[in-house]
Order: structure tokens, then C-alpha cells, then sequence
């Protein structure tokens, strides 16, 4: 590829050597295994196995500072660079390892190189077989796949540029993860009353299900709609704005289907377990499906966001419920009317929403900020791994 023609290609036989070192299985020992994660998201740790549940499994002591790829997987960029967490650690014949026989290649330059959509390509070239599980990486394949390198020092230089990339992700997910766990125990503690009465929903809103138009009359019922469509995936457990699908008026007109106005507060009842109990804030009229309960509430006692929060606080309760009492994990239009919420005053209700969403707001620029790095992390490596742009060395570094 010619914008290559700066780079000196080279095989990865030349540059690569195997390292295999075959462990001797003890019955009574424990032993921890790692996994590869696709898409460049690296090395993670398995649960420890004993000797005995490993039987006459092939397995290797992993060696640090080595090229690690899945076989099965290698064609989605499941490579990884083994480092010093790892030493004492096995893997399974399906997790190569490479240490680099040259000084022209730097490990984690080529591991950066294998994650891009280019190196990604070269694996599936040496990964023949179909789609999935049947595209296994071949060693020797592997061997003649050529890479085009820059000088050490440009290597080096890159993997140190996009390394401070990741060391920024890595800082932004550790921040998000943490923001998330204080807004649970905010939750936690912001639902919890010593006074506050409860009601049911049913005593507080209106609640009625959704309805789905014959699909047979597409045209009829969905083909240049304007009216927004709720359907289980639409729900967020935040606010709807737009759905992916919208029905005609004339839907409304000849089927059961309701428009519901903004502000109503909708819960997933069925459409998979991990559905149930999600919900969503109407912030436009809209139509939903039947599978949602749509809950029109008196706001001079429930303010619709503060009923949002709260059913997304017990969430888990919903999945219990519907797992424990009947056949189906299902919850009815009955069961969200029977549902008891406690209602402190006015006042509180916005008080504890102000808070959450003090806290989702801060989340959500945390997430769209890693989300930028990611992407400038993308279109560096694209540009620097291909020779599109060259970094300057120093003299003296050459």
C-alpha cells in the first residue's frame, strides 16, 4: 500500500519467535488462566481453576512483554501485550505468545498495529475458515503475514504518544465507574423515608398498556408516520425525545392504539428479562407498544420525574418479582397499578431529582468525553500506524 512507502515492511517471521512453555498440571494446585478481549480491549483474568478441572488440558506459563493473540477471535483485533500482572499465570494453546527476536520491532508498536482496521484485515487474511468461531488464526499464516514498520525510535515514539491516549480512557472509565457507585448510594439514600406515606401507583395515575398495528398493514400504519412509536428498546430510563419508529394517524384512528401527552412515565412489562422494569419519560406525545405501561400521573402529588427516578432505583425489584411469581417472567398492567411508591412532599420530590440529575449530568459528560478520546485515539493510530502522519524524532534518538 503506498502509504506504507516510508515504512520498511518486513515478515513476522523474521521479527516474532513462539514462546511455549508447557506447564506440568498438578491434580492439587490452583491455577489462573487469562482471556483476550476483541477489539484491542486487552488482557483480562479468569476465575482460578484447580489442576484436576484442567485435566489433560494443553496450557503455558505466560511470559511478560509478549504479542498475545485469540486464535478464534484474532480477526476482531484480539491481540494483547502480556505484562508483569500476568507472570505466574496460564493460557490455553488457543493464546499464542510472541516475544520480538529483533531490535526493529517493538511489541507494543505491533500490537497498537494489529488493532487498527488494516492490521485487523492482515489477521483475518491469516484466519481462513467462515464467520465466527470457524475463523481460526493459523500460526504459520500468521508468520507470513508482512507488517510495515518505522524506525525504533518512531515506534516508540508513537506507542508512547497513543499510550498517553489510553492512560487518559483509562483515568475517564476509572471516573465514571466510580461516579456511577456514588450515585447508587445517593439513590439508596435519597429513597429512604421515615415518614413518607405509600400508595399505589394505580391510586396516584392512570395506567394503561400500549398496542402494536398489524404489521400486514404496513403501509397503511407505519410507512410515513409521524407519530412517535414506543417499543421496549426505545426505553432509556431517562427521557424519549424520538423513537425508532413512527405510525400514521391513521393507526391511531383504526386501532386501539392511544396517543399519550408528554410527561408520562413508561415501564417495560415483558420483551426479555433484562427489560423488565426499564422506563422512560415522555418529552413528546407518542403512541407505545403493548408490551409498555403508559402511567398518567396527578402531578400535584407525584411529580413525573421523581416517579422515574424512583422506579429506576427499584428496578431489581421488578426482575425478582416477575422471575419469582409466575411462569413467565412477566409483569402486568395490574401489577404496575399495585406498585408502592413512597411520596414525600412537593418540595422533597424536586429536591431529590435536582440532586440525581446533578449527578447524571456530570456522568453524561464524563461518558461523552471518553467517547471523544476514543475516537481521537482511533484517528491518531489510523494516521500514525499507517505513515499518513510521521511524529519528528530528536538526533540523537535515531
Amino acid at each position: 500500500m503506498s502509504r506504507f512507502k516510508n515504512f520498511k515492511p518486513i515478515l513476522l517471521s523474521e521479527i516474532l519467535e513462539e514462546i511455549r512453555k508447557p506447564v506440568n498440571v498438578i491434580l492439587s494446585e490452583e491455577y489462573k488462566q487469562i482471556g483476550i478481549r476483541s477489539h484491542g480491549l486487552g488482557i483480562f483474568h479468569k476465575e482460578p481453576v484447580s489442576g484436576e478441572q484442567l485435566g489433560n488440558k494443553s496450557v503455558f506459563w505466560v511470559e511478560p512483554n509478549c504479542l498475545v493473540f485469540n486464535i478464534v477471535f484474532a480477526w476482531e483485533g484480539a491481540v494483547a501485550l502480556t505484562s508483569n500482572k500476568e507472570v505466574g499465570m496460564i493460557a490455553s494453546h488457543r493464546f499464542p505468545m510472541y516475544k520480538s527476536k529483533l531490535e526493529t520491532a517493538i511489541p507494543e508498536y505491533l500490537r497498537l498495529f494489529f488493532t487498527t482496521s488494516y492490521g485487523k484485515h492482515l489477521l483475518a487474511l491469516a484466519s481462513p475458515g467462515g464467520a465466527g468461531r470457524n475463523k481460526t488464526l493459523g500460526k504459520e499464516r500468521l508468520l507470513r503475514v508482512k507488517v510495515n514498520l518505522p524506525s525504533v525510535p518512531e515506534q516508540k515514539k508513537i506507542a508512547e504518544i497513543l499510550g498517553t491516549w489510553d492512560s487518559a480512557i483509562t483515568v475517564t472509565e476509572n471516573l465514571i465507574a466510580a461516579k456511577l457507585k456514588l450515585r447508587n448510594t445517593l439513590q439508596n439514600k435519597l429513597f429512604t423515608f421515615k415518614e413518607a406515606s405509600y400508595k399505589k401507583i394505580g391510586h396516584i395515575a392512570h395506567v394503561k398498556s400500549g398496542s402494536t398495528p398489524l404489521r400486514s398493514k404496513y403501509e397503511e400504519y407505519f410507512e410515513n408516520g409521524k407519530i412517535p412509536w414506543v417499543k421496549t428498546m426505545d426505553l432509556n430510563n431517562s427521557f424519549i425525545y424520538k423513537t425508532d419508529e413512527l405510525i400514521t394517524q391513521k393507526a391511531i384512528h383504526e386501532t386501539s392504539c392511544t396517543i399519550f401527552p408528554k410527561e408520562a412515565v413508561l415501564v417495560a412489562m415483558y420483551g426479555g428479562f433484562n427489560q423488565i422494569g426499564r422506563t422512560g419519560l415522555l418529552k413528546v406525545d407518542a403512541a407505545v407498544n403493548q408490551a409498555i405501561s403508559a402511567i398518567q400521573l396527578n402531578q400535584a402529588v407525584v411529580i413525573p420525574e421523581y416517579l422515574l427516578q424512583y422506579l429506576n432505583a427499584k428496578v431489581g425489584y421488578w426482575q425478582r418479582f416477575a422471575a419469582s411469581s409466575r411462569k413467565d417472567p412477566n409483569i402486568t398492567r395490574k401489577d404496575v397499578c399495585d406498585f408502592p411508591i413512597q411520596i414525600p412532599s412537593i418540595l422533597e420530590q424536586k429536591n431529590i431529582v435536582d440532586v440525581l440529575k446533578t449527578s447524571d449530568f456530570e456522568i453524561e459528560a464524563l461518558k461523552k468525553y471518553h467517547n471523544l478520546l476514543r475516537v481521537q485515539k482511533r484517528g491518531l493510530m489510523q494516521k500514525l500506524l499507517t505513515g499518513e502522519w510521521r511524529v519528528k524524532i530528536e538526533k540523537g534518538n535515531s
